[in-house]
C-alpha cells in the first residue's frame, strides 16, 4: 500500500504514524553541497536558528497564508545568505541560505530516505552538479514562527490536517515551475539599492529604476532574471527624440524601452517596457 504524505520523509525513520518533530513535517530534497536555496513564497522572516545539529533554519511568515497555514520554513542550511535576519521581507527567488548544514548522520538518513531532487524555484543555481555530493534541504509549512519551537504533533494530527502537506504544493512547482523575481539580496553585489525603486551598478556606475527596473527584475522568470539575461546597465535612461516620456536604456545584452503608451513601437503583448527592435 502506498504511503500517505504524512509518512514521508520521516516515516521511514520513525515508522508508521510519524508524529513529526517539534510541530513540523516537511519534504527533503537532495542537493549538491552549498546550493543556494531560494524562497518559494514571499513573506517576512520570523525565526532563525544557527546552533542546531540539523543545520541553520529559517522560518518566515507568509504574506498570504497557504491553505490557512501562516509560516513556511527551510532547514539543513550550512550558512545564511547576506541580509537574512528576523524582520527581513523576502520575495519569491530570494536566496535564504546554502544547503549542507546538517550532521553527517542526518544527511545520511535523509538522503537515503528521500527520492526527491530539487524542484524548479528552490534554487537559482542548478548547474548539473551530482547530487551525490551529499547535502539536502527540507521545505515545509508550519503554525510556528520559529522552526521546532512548537509542541510535537499528536498521533494522527497530520492525517487530520492536510493543509500542512507540502507535497501537493511542491509537486506543482516541480511540474509547472514558478516565476522568480530578482531582489537586491540575490544580485551578489552587482547592484546596490539606492531606495525609491532605484538600483545602481557599482561595476558600471549606471542606475536602473522604476518601470525598467520592474521589468528587469521579472525578465525571464528564472535564474537571476535581468541580471542573467540582460546583464549590467551600460547607460542611464536616454530620451527618445520625438517621443516625450519615452526612454531607452542599454544593457550588456540588449536595449530596453520604457514606452507606456506604445508610441515608439508596438510589440505584440508588450507592457510598458519591452526589448528594443534593433535595425537590420
Amino acid at each position: 500500500m502506498a504511503k500517505q504524505w504524512y509518512e514521508y520523509d520521516y516515516g521511514l525513520l520513525f515508522g508508521e504514524g510519524d508524529i513529526g518533530i517539534g510541530g513540523e513535517h516537511g519534504t527533503d530534497f537532495k542537493t549538491p553541497l552549498f546550493t543556494p536555496i531560494t524562497a518559494l513564497l514571499p513573506g517576512t522572516i520570523s525565526g532563525i536558528q544557527t546552533d542546531v545539529d540539523y543545520g541553520h533554519t529559517v522560518t518566515w511568515k507568509l504574506d498570504t497564508p497557504h491553505n490557512g497555514v501562516p509560516y513556511m520554513y527551510n532547514i539543513h542550511l550550512a550558512a545564511l545568505a547576506p541580509g537574512i535576519q528576523i524582520g527581513t521581507h523576502i520575495n519569491v527567488g530570494t536566496v535564504i541560505g546554502y544547503s549542507g548544514g546538517a550532521t553527517p548522520e542526518s544527511v545520511a538518513s535523509d538522503l537515503a530516505n528521500t527520492p526527491h531532487s530539487l524542484p524548479v524555484g528552490l534554487s537559482n543555481f542548478l548547474d548539473g552538479r551530482d547530487e551525490s555530493e551529499g547535502a539536502h534541504v527540507e521545505v515545509g509549512f508550519t503554525f510556528n514562527s520559529t522552526y521546532g519551537k512548537g509542541p510535537g504533533f499528536n498521533a494522527g494530527f497530520l492525517q487530520q490536517h492536510p493543509e500542512l502537506n507540502p507535497k501537493e504544493f511542491l509537486d506543482t512547482i516541480r511540474e509547472r515551475g514558478i516565476t522568480t523575481v530578482l531582489d537586491i539580496q540575490s544580485t551578489h553585489g552587482f547592484f546596490s539599492d539606492l531606495g525609491h525603486d532605484v538600483w545602481k551598478s557599482p561595476n558600471t556606475g549606471f542606475v536602473v529604476g522604476h518601470g525598467i527596473l520592474n521589468f528587469y527584475r521579472h525578465f525571464g522568470g528564472d535564474a537571476l532574471n535581468g541580471l542573467t539575461y540582460l546583464g549590467l546597465p551600460l547607460s542611464n535612461e536616454i530620451p527618445i527624440e520625438g517621443h516625450p516620456g519615452v526612454v531607452k536604456q542599454e544593457f550588456e545584452r540588449g536595449w530596453l524601452v520604457y514606452d507606456p503608451h506604445h508610441e515608439f513601437d508596438r510589440p505584440p503583448g508588450a507592457g510598458e517596457v519591452y526589448l528594443m527592435h534593433l535595425p537590420k
